[in-house]
Parts: C-alpha cells; structure tokens; sequence
C-alpha cells in the first residue's frame, strides 16, 4: 500500500457500500466507527500508509483483547479493499 490521502467523502462512499451489500444497521455503524478510529489518529493530513496501519494494530493490542482488535481491523480491511487500496 502506497500513501493514500483520506477524504469524507469516502467514508459516505463506504457506508453506501455497505448498505447496498445489505449490512445491518449496527453493522454500518460500527464498521464506520471503527473507520473513524483509525483515521483519528492519522491527524489531519489523512494520510493512510502500511507503517501507519502497523502502528495502529499494534496500539489496538496494547488496549484490546485480540478479538476486538481482529474485529477493528476487519472493518479496516473491508474499507481498504472498497477504497482499492488492497
């Protein structure tokens, strides 16, 4: 994964994918919150790099148990792969 620039208008890009890929409500929500975690502590330049996925993980397991981060990061991989960047 090259640097790759977050916008708005790509997480309304992702909630409609989910949507039209019939995701629950609380599936939508939290998939979107989860999105918004990460990209909070991108800061805000946006920029989204695999050094910056890694060091994400890696304070996720120093708060979580390794169920709930697989969950975070699922909801990650599910936006990269939308977005095209996997």
């Amino acid at each position: 994964m090259t640097e790759y620039f977050m916008e708005e208008r790509q997480l309304e890009q992702f909630r409609q994918m989910l949507e039209e890929e019939e995701r629950s409500r609380r599936t939508v929500e939290k998939y979107l919150r989860d999105v918004r975690a990460f990209l909070r502590q991108l800061g805000e330049d946006g920029r989204i790099s695999k050094a910056c996925v890694i060091r994400y993980k890696e304070r996720l397991l120093e708060k979580y148990k390794a169920m709930s981060v697989n969950s975070m990061l699922a909801a990650l991989n599910h936006f990269f792969q939308g977005a095209g960047l996997v």
